[in-house]
């Protein structure tokens, strides 16, 4: 069944999916075939960053279509949505310092972005 979520950053961090530094965890929601929407919360400052052939924050969310990020966050790290080959919604913040080599993946490139920063090219 189709899942939505709009966690709040209290419960993540009890879940042990965000820690004390509001960074969420390399294998937050990994694997997670259900997931359609995901609204992060304020307080999250990062993404951690997953291994080239898995391990990233939404690894493998293959029905995630859309993620919402809050103006918390600063940093996306490499492949967080490695995987995510129904992601076609992604708005940036305008805190985003940095995005890893998420941005090279097909679902965070053309119209998924936005808005690039610090991709390298």
């Amino acid at each position: 069944m189709p899942t939505s979520i709009t966690p709040t950053l209290a419960a993540l961090q009890a879940s042990g999916k965000v820690d004390e530094h509001g960074q969420l965890r390399k294998d937050a929601f990994s694997g997670d075939e259900t997931l359609t929407k995901v609204a992060l919360p304020d307080g999250v400052t990062s993404i951690e960053s997953g291994g080239r052939y898995g391990g990233g924050a939404f690894f493998g969310c293959s029905s995630l279509q859309e993620i919402v990020l809050p103006d918390t966050l600063s940093a996306i790290g490499h492949f967080a949505f490695r995987g995510c080959s129904s992601l076609h919604v992604i708005a940036l913040p305008a805190t985003l310092a940095a995005i890893g080599d998420a941005c090279r993946m097909q679902q965070l490139a053309g119209d998924c972005i936005d808005r690039h920063v610090g991709c390298p090219r």
